[in-house]
């Protein structure tokens, strides 16, 4: 049987071992990090995008499927994005409210993420003289609206999300059968 003597030499790392280990793995991680920060910026762009395109997916399918007119509020300064429908307030007068299901309330862009553009969506008093049973657009100046009628039809519209970096996105929606495609925008 073996016994352990007190005086003996134990095996394992010094201290000056353990630190220069550690310093390798700070510097490793910094590489790896610094690496993958353009990664991160096109994956916020990227789901930025891929938000807007369920919201508008959601307020024409709102819009067709309930019968109502349905809209995508989008607030530049706020970087804010809502789906609300058409209702009407006690006087009988047409507003807008927002939705609170999931897919339709109110989100924000990610940080580093901005409409950069918007074409033609602030026009929706041009839909809605068309179209009596549209309220009139009530948008601000940092506001734009995309909105639906009951036949899944919407304005002519084309917004550009940029990131930091100046990478963008450019998002169009057909007026006539409202379908929305994604590109890359020119930086």
């Amino acid at each position: 049987m073996r016994t352990l003597r007190t005086g003996s030499k134990r095996r394992g790392f010094t201290l000056l071992e353990l630190l220069v280990v550690m310093a390798i793995m700070v510097l490793i991680s910094g590489a790896v990090l610094a690496s993958m920060m353009p990664a991160l910026a096109e994956a916020r762009l990227r789901s930025a995008s891929a938000h807007l395109i369920a919201a508008l997916r959601y307020a024409r399918s709102y819009a067709v499927s309930k019968h109502v007119s349905a809209r995508l509020r989008l607030v530049t300064d706020a970087r804010t994005v809502e789906v609300q429908t058409q209702d009407t307030d006690a006087n009988g007068t047409p507003i807008w409210r927002t939705l609170t299901t999931q897919a339709g309330r109110t989100r924000t862009l990610p940080d580093g993420v901005i409409f950069s553009s918007v074409q033609d969506a602030s026009q929706a008093d041009a839909t809605a003289a068309s179209d009596p049973n549209l309220p009139a657009a009530d948008t601000a100046a940092n506001e734009a609206t995309v909105t639906f009628t009951v036949l899944g039809q919407a304005q002519d519209t084309a917004f550009s999300l940029t990131d930091d970096k100046g990478h963008g996105r450019m998002i169009q929606v057909d007026g006539v059968t409202g379908r929305c495609l994604v590109t890359e925008a020119a930086p």
